[in-house]
């Protein structure tokens, strides 16, 4: 005995599933960009400020692979020649009487530093308490809103001696 059946609203599905397709990687992307961000606003914080080139050199923005599957990938970095060493120096912290920036910005203080080693892997472990069910929740909501996800655009450090 030969039986039939009827799907209704296929059409819809379909539909549905090709935007899904087109849209999640890109707010994936998006949700990730907005947690790199936040790693590199606290970190201009706490970055040692001397003549300002460090956290001038700053950058976030997003790696595209030529044959990316989900999008690419966020990148915070500092690009100076000498980043590692700072961040990696953390005798420095104690000898200069570095200070943790939080509430300070990097004002320069006569004859002091301001900021600290491990500028940014410090923020980097505090965001990521939290961090996936942030971003799934950031994904969900800008596939739900429907929206065009657009392509973050990169952030510099902030200009000028500090």
């Amino acid at each position: 005995m030969a039986t039939s059946s009827t799907v209704k609203g296929g059409d819809k599905v379909r539909r549905m599933m090709r935007r899904l397709q087109r849209q999640a990687p890109q707010a994936l992307l998006r949700a990730l960009f907005e947690e790199g961000l936040r790693i590199f606003e606290a970190s201009q914080l706490e970055v040692p400020v001397d003549t300002g080139r460090l956290r001038g050199s700053g950058l976030l923005g997003v790696l595209r692979p030529a044959r990316a599957i989900m999008g690419g990938a966020v990148v915070v970095a500092y690009g100076t020649a000498y980043a590692l060493r700072i961040h990696e120096n953390t005798g420095a912290d104690k000898a200069r009487g570095a200070r943790g920036a939080a509430g300070r910005r990097g004002e320069k203080v006569r004859g002091a530093q301001i900021g600290k080693s491990k500028y940014l892997e410090d923020p980097f472990k505090r965001a990521s308490v939290g961090m996936f069910p942030r971003v799934a929740r950031r994904t969900k909501n800008l596939i739900a809103e429907r929206r065009d996800v657009a392509e973050p655009q990169r952030q510099r450090g902030k200009k000028g001696k500090s």
